[in-house]
């Protein structure tokens, strides 16, 4: 994965992270926010099956940085629109987004046609299984 990293975050940001959204990170996805918290993602894409599409991807986001790059910007954003045990970890340029579950019924890294780009996207079901873990999803990334 060609990534231009935002920088570094600690085990004290990812503590307060998890208290806020109720569920502890998996440890892969714990590791890149450490290495990296977040970053830009140069000319990747991702297949999801289910859409029988590649996705460009954009941007990884972190914690504490500006608005539209955060994490927390994100949860209050749309909260109530995304479920317990679902964080949005990044975006693809149409503004679709990456989620990270971690439920009961599901767990893994999802991809949410939020704008329901694609003809097989509706409003009750636009969201699309894309890995089983974060490490998964990013060792998928083919570049362009």
């Amino acid at each position: 994965m060609n990534i231009k990293p935002f920088g570094k975050t600690n085990l004290l940001e990812i503590d307060v992270l998890e208290k806020k959204i109720g569920f502890k990170l998996p440890k892969d996805y714990m590791s890149f926010l450490l290495e990296n918290n977040g970053g830009v993602v140069n000319q990747s894409v991702f297949f999801v099956d289910d859409l029988s599409e590649q996705i460009l991807f954009q941007v990884f986001f972190g914690l504490k940085l500006s608005k539209s790059l955060d994490i927390y910007f994100w949860i209050k954003e749309y909260k109530g629109e995304i479920p317990d045990k679902c964080l949005i970890i990044g975006k693809d340029p149409g503004g679709n987004f990456i989620l990270l579950i971690n439920s009961e019924k599901h767990q893994g890294v999802y991809y949410w046609d939020y704008n329901s780009a694609f003809l097989k996207s509706s409003e009750d079901n636009n969201t699309y299984f894309v890995a089983n873990s974060f490490k998964e999803f990013v060792e998928s990334f083919k570049q362009i």
